[in-house]
């Protein structure tokens, strides 16, 4: 990548040590995809009228001095001020055909869901609080505050309405499949006994709200995967030049396999990266 070029070794090593070098690599990935992304001058300069108020620079001498101090050009502030928008049309063009198709891989779990829960050490006492709900002893919520061991019992139990996919993964079953209102026999959830009453569920829904942060979700995607495949290959060239000068004390043949490895996995992420590529239609 062009922009990357200027790091010397002492550059990629101070970056590295610092973990910063990622980051920079992904920064640098999202501002060149931008650059090719055009929006109309109207939308432009309405976007960097309503940042330097933000900022409060609509004076200009205030806006000139805020550049010389950030080091940047009023190019540079352009290209900050309309990074939503472009960004919002490029995950647009780039992604909307893809995201029906996630939504429903993904659907079950963004289902958002409320239950009630009880949460003990001991099964024996499960057990009992179990059969004084079923006996209609007591109420859910009278009990989860008095015994439940979790953070629930500030809540009489209740949990929600969150995600199901935030759930405990091996809880997500039980609250997928029980019948709401139905109180559950205790069940075995990591070192503790569970008591679990579905309250209600809402399906989630494909709206504009959900359309964006799919897109979202699949951008980030992609930027992680080339950020990977640029990052090993920034490093493979420096850790190989350094082995070549001495500087790293290692076996040849534990250096060279460990190098196939990284090489193998370089190569791998490009060629995903490039059948991902090239399923894309975007125009910009």
């Amino acid at each position: 990548m062009e922009s990357l070029e200027c790091l010397n070794d002492e550059c990629l090593t101070l970056l590295q040590s610092n973990s910063l070098l990622r980051p920079l690599i992904r920064a640098e990935l999202i501002k060149s995809i931008l650059s090719k992304v055009s929006i109309e001058k109207e939308i432009a300069d309405l976007e960097i009228s309503n940042y330097k108020k933000y900022l409060g620079l609509e004076k200009e001498n205030d806006f000139k001095a805020w550049l010389a101090r950030s080091l940047k050009t009023e190019k540079d502030f352009a290209d900050q001020a309309t990074t939503i928008v472009k960004l919002k049309k490029y995950i647009t063009a780039t992604y909307g055909h893809k995201v029906e198709a996630k939504f429903l891989e993904i659907k079950n779990n963004l289902d958002s869901i409320v239950y009630s829960l009880i949460r003990l050490q001991s099964l024996y006492k499960a057990k009992e609080i179990y059969l004084r709900l079923e006996g209609n002893e007591a109420n859910f919520g009278d009990l989860a505050s008095e015994f439940s061991e979790g953070i629930e019992n500030k809540t009489r139990g209740i949990v929600g309405p969150v995600p199901l996919e935030t759930a405990n993964p091996e809880l997500i079953p039980h609250l997928r499949n029980n019948p709401v209102g139905e109180i559950q026999p205790p069940v075995r959830i990591g070192n503790a006994y569970v008591i679990i009453r579905v309250e209600s569920r809402e399906s989630a829904k494909l709206d504009h709200h959900m359309d964006l942060k799919i897109k979202e979700e699949l951008f980030n995607e992609s930027i992680e995967a080339q950020t990977d495949v640029l990052f090993n290959e920034l490093l493979m060239t420096k850790v190989k030049k350094d082995y070549a000068e001495g500087k790293i004390s290692i076996k040849e043949e534990i250096f060279t396999s460990w190098m196939d490895s990284v090489a193998s996995k370089v190569n791998e992420d490009t060629l995903n990266l490039a059948k991902s590529n090239a399923k894309k239609s975007v125009k910009l």
